[in-house]
């Protein structure tokens, strides 16, 4: 297992999940997945579990206001060697800004970023693209997955040297087959995170949403040392939406991402 200990976990936690909100008693990131033996885990486990399995010591929760049954229910019986903490926020303009706020406390380490309503496998993905941030000494790597939802994700294109050369945030049509779910990145993206957010701050002139993806496109154009990691044979469903929010409460559908090599229950929550 490689060192991880300069690296800390970031996980965006502060929206108001207003597509699948009418069905949620609770924050997103405590809805229940039903696991193929009939029990059942909150799904931002899954991440958590994720990184702990990379070795990450220490995880920040970036929560909005209200979002109170997070910090809760991972305070009362969560056994890990990794410590959580949790930073509030207001509401945000988008989930640059939100990651933003953490930007004092991660400023001198290595991040990795995880959504907390993804389930995806394998369960070794960040400890791949650790490896990959580590011998290539890139600023950013992304760990890329293929989806059939172009319309939901950001899409990655590549040049003829296989460099990425190309983000195309949710077109309703491409040819492209791959999305971005998770990243590792070093003080330096971290810096340009902050410089970038506190520009559009300044500015006032953007009335849509900022996308984390508008940020890595700008990144690529200014030249950022950039990498990614395929992962062909993994898989991921994001709980956004009405209809994904439905497969995992399928303990049949949800057999995909529970086996012998995947999680196998690292945390006991």
């Amino acid at each position: 297992m490689i060192d991880s200990s300069d690296v800390i976990g970031l996980i965006p936690a502060a929206g108001f999940a207003t597509r699948i909100a009418p069905m949620l008693s609770c924050s997103k990131e405590m809805q229940s997945v039903t696991l193929p033996d009939g029990s059942s885990r909150v799904v931002s486990s899954f991440l958590l579990e994720a990184l702990q399995y990379a070795n990450v010591k220490k995880t920040y929760f970036i929560l909005r206001r209200g979002k109170w049954d997070i910090p809760e229910y991972f305070s009362n019986g969560y056994q890990s060697e990794m410590d959580l903490a949790y930073i509030v926020s207001e509401a945000t303009q988008g989930v640059p800004f939100t990651i933003d706020k953490a930007y004092p406390f991660v400023k001198e380490s290595r991040v990795l970023l995880g959504f907390p309503d993804i389930i995806f496998k394998p369960v070794n993905a960040y400890q791949k693209i650790l490896d990959c941030q580590r011998s290539s000494g890139a600023d950013l790597v992304l760990g890329l997955f293929k989806t059939d939802k172009p319309e939901k994700a950001d899409m990655i294109g590549f040049d003829a040297h296989g460099n990425i050369n190309e983000i195309l945030i949710k077109p309703k049509k491409t040819g492209l087959l791959y999305t971005w779910i998770m990243a590792a990145w070093t003080p330096a993206f971290s810096r340009y995170i902050h410089s970038y957010v506190q520009d559009e701050r300044r500015s006032h002139t953007s009335q849509k949403e900022l996308y984390l993806g508008d940020i890595v496109k700008k990144a690529i154009y200014d030249g950022l040392s950039m990498a990614y990691v395929k992962f062909d044979e993994g898989a991921f469903i994001d709980i956004g939406t009405p209809a994904e929010l439905e497969k995992v409460k399928d303990e049949n559908w949800m057999t995909q991402f529970y086996s012998d090599t995947n999680f196998k229950g690292i945390l006991e929550v």
